[in-house]
């Protein structure tokens, strides 16, 4: 199963370089095929590393703020662990609001990219 493509349905899209659409899965997408795969208590995220990369307040009072992470998707009946970094950033005038949401993209991104490594059904569209 995890050879095969990800359902359309898994799928969201968004423009990217060259007017051409890149497609990509979801964090809930990946989170649930995980599941349905390994099953609910079949496999777990471990968050290795999280590093502020950046926070500026601008001249309109808002926070702009990047984090990196980096984390651990183990499949725990065999033990098969992979790993990847992902990046993310938000702007918000709360600098809580920004870190918050700066850091939960950063996982989120990171899960994604770890995912994959299990293979094709995970995101490798």
């Amino acid at each position: 199963i995890l050879a095969t493509k990800p359902l359309k349905r898994d799928l969201l899209t968004r423009p990217g370089p060259g007017g051409k659409t890149i497609a990509y899965m979801s964090g809930e997408s990946v989170t649930r095929t995980l599941n349905e795969v390994f099953g609910f208590d079949g496999w777990c995220l471990e968050i290795k590393n999280t590093n502020r990369e950046e926070c500026i307040k601008d001249d309109k009072d808002r926070y702009h703020v990047s984090y990196t992470a980096s984390v651990r998707v183990t499949h725990r009946k065999s033990g098969t662990f992979k790993e990847d970094c992902g990046a993310g950033d938000a702007i918000d005038r709360h600098i809580g609001t920004a870190v918050s949401h700066a850091l939960k993209s950063a996982v989120t991104d990171a899960l994604k990219r770890a995912a994959r490594h299990f293979g094709d059904k995970l995101g490798n569209c």
